[in-house]
């Protein structure tokens, strides 16, 4: 563990987590994949083991590098060290194409199905002590297949890889991305290394169309699709010699499909390997401290090569600013979204508060009427009582005086007026209508 620095994380998933990382004897940027094998199963930690032990034993331009592996019992980690693919996957690469709704050059899908093509003839024709042990990969997809800082192929993720001795010609277990998986595959028959052809097929379909060949919302629909074997034209910008190399490789019959002899004997493929050789030559030449002179196209095509794997590089590394940047501007988002819905949260919970403040206003300005509608009602009714006894006493009084006029001790001779109705007694004036104040 301190051999390495660790630099950066690349990606995760299910597998586990990819670092770059840095070897620190000499500088070298690598990757480790780093597995938990202490939470697997059975299988999985079988798998594990097959992907170390292929990629220690393969070793070609066209294949992942494996380098190391470090086993970190107390924390039950298992690191897998590979090389550094700076240009990504063909997955990201058909992605930001599809984004931008480009389209890849045909003669980058030529080169990457050449490519692909010369890794598969090592794991399909790989021998042992002189005794032919084919390698299926067995989940060939455009995630699984890597590109270095020039663009070329580097086929990586042997982890449902299996190896047939040379007397076991078929493979039974069904594996892979349903996407990609051939037709014995998803009926679950016997199959052979002409299933990688197929999925190399799909692949290619997906450069050029920028989208897998069969579709479905579930996976018996999807089984149905690859069974039937029809499909779309790839679009009509791309040659027809293209389409019928994809046509060949998705034939639903096995024994229809070609295999890797037949793949390279495909003319675009053949002059690929042809241009190849002659880099090659003036690479060994010019080491060597020789001139050699090259033809035109050879050199415009290296130049041209050169060109894109910068121009790829330079969109790699923008894609990756643009992705930091979108998170970025997700998480503003987020917390934005949040500090909206506590605002909202709290507007209702001032309405509420409001609402329930006029119903109060409301409840004592009508108890403070009630209030004052009583009190009224009881002073009216005081003051009626009230009248009423007055007007009693004075009858009384009234009653007295007459007893006292009947005594004859009236002050005037003359205590009764008949004009005017009113008898006169010590100052006071009463009227003969008594019977009126006592109904008040």
């Amino acid at each position: 563990m301190d051999q390495y620095r660790v630099l950066d994380l690349v990606g995760k998933g299910s597998f586990g987590v990819v670092r770059k990382i840095q070897r620190r004897s000499d500088g070298r940027i690598l990757v480790w994949k780093e597995l938990n094998y202490g939470s697997m199963s059975d299988k999985e930690k079988q798998l594990v083991v097959s992907e170390v032990n292929i990629l220690r034993e393969l070793r070609h331009p066209h294949i992942l590098r494996y380098y190391d592996r470090i086993i970190d019992k107390p924390t039950t980690k298992l690191f897998v060290i590979t090389e550094y693919c700076e240009g990504g996957d063909l997955g990201k690469l058909i992605k930001r194409y599809r984004a931008k709704a480009g389209r890849i050059d045909e003669q980058r899908i030529w080169k990457y199905f050449a490519q692909i093509i010369m890794a598969l003839s090592a794991c399909h024709r790989r021998k042992e002590k002189g005794t032919l042990k084919p390698i299926l990969h067995r989940d060939i997809k455009p995630a699984n297949v890597f590109l270095d800082r020039h663009g070329n192929v580097k086929m990586g993720d042997f982890g449902l890889a299996r190896e047939l001795s040379s007397q076991s010609k078929f493979a039974r277990t069904n594996v892979g991305t349903p996407y990609y998986m051939s037709p014995e595959q998803t009926n679950g028959l016997k199959y052979d290394e002409r299933s990688d052809i197929w999925a190399v097929g799909c692949v290619l379909y997906e450069l050029a169309a920028l989208r897998p060949p069969f579709q479905a919302r579930n996976q018996v629909a999807l089984a149905m699709k690859i069974n039937a074997g029809k499909f779309d034209r790839i679009p009509m910008s791309y040659s027809d010699d293209l389409h019928r190399a994809i046509r060949w490789m998705l034939h639903i019959n096995l024994k229809n499909r070609p295999r890797v002899e037949e793949c390279q004997s495909i003319p675009q493929v053949k002059a690929f390997y042809a241009s190849q050789k002659q880099q090659t030559a003036a690479k060994n030449d010019v080491q060597k401290g020789t001139s050699v002179k090259t033809s035109t196209s050879t050199t415009a095509l290296v130049a041209r090569e050169k060109k894109v794997a910068d121009k790829e590089m330079e969109l790699c590394r923008r894609e990756k600013k643009l992705n930091e940047s979108i998170e970025k501007i997700k998480m503003e988002d987020k917390l934005l979204k949040e500090k909206e819905s506590n605002l909202k949260r709290l507007e209702q919970k001032l309405l509420r508060l409001q609402t329930d403040l006029t119903l109060r206003e409301t409840r004592l300005e009508t108890a403070e009427m009630e209030m004052r509608l009583k009190q009224r009602t009881a002073s009216v009714t005081s003051n009626t009582i009230s009248t009423a006894k007055n007007g009693t006493n004075y009858l009384s009084k009234n009653s007295n005086y007459s007893n006292k006029m009947d005594g004859n001790k009236w002050a005037s001779s003359k205590p009764f007026d008949n004009k005017t109705n009113i008898m006169n007694y010590q100052g006071y004036n009463i009227t003969s209508e008594t019977t009126k104040l006592t109904e008040l």
